[in-house]
């Protein structure tokens, strides 16, 4: 970069599953720093040391997206630290529990916060001519209809062989 700073790659709720994926990915093939990012410091953390025993070297950084003081404090850690934000995963997920109809207010609410801080982080941190993705999957608790089928996390046990293209 003419600005001298490193290139950096965020990439929300990656602490576990399919965010954790992503940063193996981004720390094998990005040239700048790679975070981690989670609501739980200490999970977060324990992330970067199970990259780290695979020998590849990612950081951490507190951000929980359904509190917009972690987002703002996050955004100034970006900017003030790289002069913005190379590229953004925006990964991390809401669980929303109970019956559907009595969640759906609840979870457009959620929803909203999520794109708000998305936005915010996004314009706090300002983009130097990266990319941004997001990712969005529902899954209902609801009985099996006829079969029970398999749970999320199998789904996932493929998850690090998937290519990741920037």
């Amino acid at each position: 970069k003419s600005s001298g700073l490193r290139s950096v790659a965020v990439v929300t709720g990656s602490n576990k599953g399919i965010g954790l994926s992503i940063v193996r990915a981004l720390c094998k093939q990005f040239e700048g720093d790679v975070y981690v990012t989670a609501r739980d410091k200490t999970r977060g953390e324990e992330a970067v040391k199970t990259l780290a025993s695979e020998g590849l070297k990612s950081k951490f950084h507190q951000l929980d997206i359904n509190d917009i003081n972690s987002i703002i404090k996050a955004a100034a850690f970006f900017k003030d630290t790289y002069g913005g934000v190379d590229v953004l995963v925006n990964n991390a997920g809401i669980a929303f529990k109970g019956k559907q109809v009595d969640l759906m207010l609840h979870q457009k609410e959620k929803k909203r916060r999520r794109r708000r801080a998305g936005l915010l982080f996004q314009g706090g941190a300002r983009f130097k001519g990266g990319t941004c993705a997001s990712l969005t999957a529902a899954l209902l608790h609801s009985p099996p209809l006829s079969s029970p089928t398999p749970p999320l996390s199998s789904a996932l046990l493929h998850s690090d062989s998937l290519p990741l293209q920037l």
